[in-house]
């Protein structure tokens, strides 16, 4: 076997050992550089969030400036004070007829579904829905009725 010289054997090792210093330190700057982009990009983010943030604050002093505008705007009153308000029906008699039939409907809806619901547990659910359901219909079509012809739904007096 053939063994290298003293001294190529120490060049050997020595350039070994430069090769994993230079290696460590490349690697060391690499970090170093990449905290550093970390560190720029945290302070760019910290600037965007400083001006949102002042954008923000800005937008809320213009509207606090048009609050106070409003408050100091003369005050003409309440609507009350020049429009008394008109109501709804006050009794079952006020309804108009066509309604009357559907609030009878609800009735013997409701009826129904008591006596029902004292039977069988799953009637009651089955006439609960449709109890909640026909409520919530009679309610849209009188809304729809009085929004469209309020003259015929003016309470008496």
């Amino acid at each position: 076997m053939f063994e290298p010289p003293l001294v190529s054997q120490l060049l050997g090792t020595g350039v070994l050992v430069i090769g994993f210093l230079g290696a460590g330190i490349l690697a060391h700057q690499r970090e170093q550089q990449e905290i550093e982009e970390r560190r720029l990009q945290e302070e760019h983010d910290t600037q965007v969030i400083r001006a949102c943030n002042e954008l923000i604050e800005m937008g809320r002093e213009l509207e606090r400036q048009e609050i106070h505008k409003n408050i100091r705007r003369p005050f003409k009153g309440f609507t009350y004070d020049t429009q008394p308000p008109t109501g709804l029906a006050s009794s079952i008699e006020d309804v108009p007829q066509v309604f009357r039939a559907c609030i009878d409907d609800y009735d013997r809806l409701a009826r129904d579904y008591h006596e029902e619901a004292s039977n069988n547990d799953f009637l009651r659910k089955q006439n609960a829905g449709l109890l909640e359901e026909n409520g919530r219909l009679l309610y849209k079509e009188m809304i729809m009725d009085f929004r469209q012809n309020p003259r015929k739904w003016r309470a008496k007096t």
